[in-house]
């Protein structure tokens, strides 16, 4: 079977100390380090920390960076993800989450993970922007919450 590869944006790293998202996050990332699925960040992860809590940034570099592979943000990322503001899928302000988006599409992964559900787990704004995709001739991405991602650990198979 083939292992799954999410793309994880910055709100499934902050999630970790959310009062509300902590533990379904903390599973995400242990399973990911058991290697139960494949995870990948891009570099604007990174810098969108800069200014987040020490405890963000330090699981940030002592975990996250053990259990994902980073990708760097290309022109042709900017360039879709330019196309996804120009559609409304986001507005100008929130660039930020289009990139995320367009990296995950670019990097063919199975889904982007992520506890942002105004901008992104959204089922509206995830039709806008696989219709941006298949303009520009890419695949259609799925836009899903780590609560999807994550196995039951009390279950034997999937019923």
């Amino acid at each position: 079977m083939i292992k799954p590869v999410y793309y994880a944006d910055t709100s499934v790293v902050g999630g970790v100390f959310d009062r509300e998202f902590h533990e379904i996050t903390r599973v995400f990332w242990r399973q990911a380090k058991e290697q139960r699925f494949g995870v990948l960040i891009s570099a604007l992860v990174g810098r969108e920390l800069v200014n987040a809590p020490e405890r963000v940034r330090r699981f940030y570099e002592q975990d996250v960076k053990q259990s994902a592979r980073t990708m760097d943000i290309s022109e042709e990322m900017l360039d879709l993800a330019k196309a996804y503001v120009d559609s409304g899928a986001v507005s100008v302000g929130y660039q930020d989450d289009a990139i995320h988006v367009a990296a995950a599409t670019i990097s063919r992964v199975w889904a982007v993970v992520s506890w942002n559900f105004k901008h992104l787990v959204n089922i509206r704004r995830e039709n806008i922007f696989n219709s941006v995709n298949v303009l520009h001739g890419y695949p259609s991405i799925r836009i899903i919450s780590p609560l999807e991602v994550i196995e039951d650990e009390t279950a034997d198979s999937m019923d």
